[in-house]
């Protein structure tokens, strides 16, 4: 009698490099490089401004749960579905 193992849990991705997660988003949701900036410019708070353009221009990994993916997220609208499809997309991406 051959015992039915429970399935596995969905894997959640929640690391991606940059380049994987810029061709993600343009190729999910139209937003391009220039969008990321232009969205980063609009942040009131020159402090947080810089944490955000200095995590986006110099990190080496996109984190999904970092405070400054979440600002992004906020900023180019993106929904806790659309990180989920965002970070699954970009895993597959080579560049």
């Amino acid at each position: 009698v051959a015992v039915e193992r429970p399935a596995e849990p969905e894997q959640k991705h929640t690391r991606c490099t940059p380049a994987q997660g810029l061709v993600a988003l343009f190729a999910l949701k139209s937003i391009t490089e220039d969008n990321v900036l232009a969205a980063i410019d609009q942040i009131p708070d020159p402090v947080q401004q810089y944490t955000a353009r200095i995590g986006y221009q110099r990190a080496t990994v996109w984190e999904r749960n970092s405070p400054t993916m979440q600002t992004m997220a906020q900023l180019l609208q993106l929904s806790g579905p659309d990180l989920d499809a965002l970070f699954a997309y970009a895993v597959e991406v080579q560049v």
